[in-house]
């Protein structure tokens, strides 16, 4: 049985029943308000409550006319509703495009499945470079994993068969098939999100000041009003409705309606105008932020670059067989930026009998393959030769101050070939940080390899 669970995985039928009995790998995304939770907190305010209370005490005159001022508190907030609403609904797209996927052995044939897809004693196919979407068990091969989402701590941790691998894992070698036995909050890391789960409301400078101006005068328009109204009424000696209407037409001078109106008017069009550009805002009061930004920090790989790679020459130090690397580098299959960049390179590959290989480890820092009694690495030079010849390192030197990587080829631990690879730059890039550099925003980059 088990044999055959390893060859097919469930079948469509025992997904089926799990689904219906909710053994589902879902969990709730409470990091984006609902629309529900959007409207709500934009009508509820102190802002529109002083404003209503002020136009039922208008309602009680019935002189509705006097009501006009509440116009601004709708226009308000209905932009902030429709403002906050757009980014809901563009950043859900967002995260279903860029959902997790897992592949899972479905009646023997291979599935691509999004994480909330996965069901209890799901078959997954793990490898390097994946994310553990759900607490599985290893029922075939061996892994790799860094856990530090979970410990805080970095070290690559080895996992066999029998060994228990957690969702929020990322996979850093080796291959295996798992069979899944924690699904939605039953997985560890969802107990830990529970615990620290908390809103945070994003700082600004500019909604704090609004925020203390409404505050004080709600605090002073009260008192304020009723003196109005009783010199209005008892010393003037004028009627009811024409003493309130007076009041209330003062305290509504007092209040600042034009500026929240404006404000929300100006932080709407900046929004409107970023959208253009392709960038999602996600809270009006964010534009503060990026207004008040004096220094950018910048990771490399993604944000100035594409995340693609491109292998643009290879130099050999000695004479060696290049067929032996590629049908290496296609063997590994290493599912990652730099290994499509060394399969596109090495097109063609002969489909040799390697007597072991050697899977990418983040902490040998190299791949490789046992060929009639050789060892043949690929990786990080540092980590494959045992000396580096000094024309060697001023290539390498040379390779890097011009922001290129290298990539060390070694037999049995002899440096035998370098390959020179470019990572591609995204566009407009050099558009952008003119524009930083002109704004007076100090740029820092940061790289892993740093």
């Amino acid at each position: 049985m088990k044999k055959d669970y390893l060859e097919k995985g469930l079948s469509f039928k025992e997904v089926e029943d799990r689904i219906s009995q909710g053994l589902v790998n879902r969990l709730e995304d409470n990091t984006l308000k609902t629309p529900k939770d959007i409207v709500v907190t934009n009508t509820f305010n102190l802002f529109n409550a002083l404003n209503l209370a002020l136009a039922l005490l208008v309602v009680l005159t019935g002189r509705y006319r006097n009501m006009l001022f509440m116009g601004v508190v709708i226009a308000n907030t209905v932009i902030g509703i429709i403002q906050e609403i757009r980014a809901y609904h563009k950043l859900y797209k967002l995260r279903l495009l860029n959902a997790p996927h897992a592949v899972v052995l479905r009646d023997g044939k291979q599935v691509k499945i999004t994480q909330n897809e996965i069901v209890l004693d799901d078959l997954v196919k793990l490898s390097i470079g994946q994310e553990v979407l759900s607490d599985c068990v290893i029922e075939k091969g061996a892994l790799n994993v860094n856990e530090s989402l979970l410990t805080g701590e970095s070290d690559d941790i080895e996992k066999e068969a029998g060994a228990l691998v957690y969702a929020g894992s990322i996979i850093t070698s080796g291959t295996a098939l798992a069979r899944v036995t924690s699904v939605g909050k039953d997985n560890y890391i969802a107990h830990i999100v529970e615990k620290v789960k908390r809103e945070k409301r994003q700082p600004s400078r500019l909604r704090d000041a609004l925020d203390f101006i409404i505050k004080t005068i709600t605090i002073i328009i009260i008192p304020l009003g009723l003196i109005l109204f009783l010199k209005q009424f008892y010393i003037s000696e004028v009627d009811f409705d024409f003493a309130l209407l007076q009041s209330i037409a003062s305290m509504v001078g007092m209040i600042p309606e034009g500026l929240i109106l404006l404000t929300s008017i100006a932080l709407s069009i900046g929004a409107l105008n970023l959208s253009f550009k392709n960038t999602l805002v996600q809270e009006l009061y964010s534009l503060e932020t990026l207004a008040r930004t004096d220094v950018l920090c910048l990771d490399k790989t993604g944000t100035l670059t594409s995340g693609k790679m491109q292998v643009l020459e290879m130099i050999k130090l000695k004479d060696f067989d290049e067929r032996v690397f590629a049908s290496l580098i296609h063997a590994l299959n290493d599912q990652n930026a730099t290994g499509e960049a060394l399969r596109s390179y090495f097109k063609q590959a002969d489909e040799l009998s390697f007597e072991k290989l050697l899977p990418f480890s983040s902490k040998n820092k190299y791949s490789g393959a046992i060929y009639k009694g050789h060892e043949y690495l690929l990786g990080a030079y540092q980590f494959i030769a045992d000396q580096i010849i000094d024309a060697a390192r001023a290539i390498i030197d040379d390779k890097a101050q011009k922001g290129l990587r290298v990539l060390a080829l070694a037999i049995d631990r002899e440096l035998v070939g370098l390959l020179i690879i470019k990572y591609e730059l995204r566009q407009n890039l050099e558009k952008t940080l003119v524009y930083f550099e002109k704004q007076g925003v100090t740029l820092n980059s940061f790289s892993g390899n740093d």
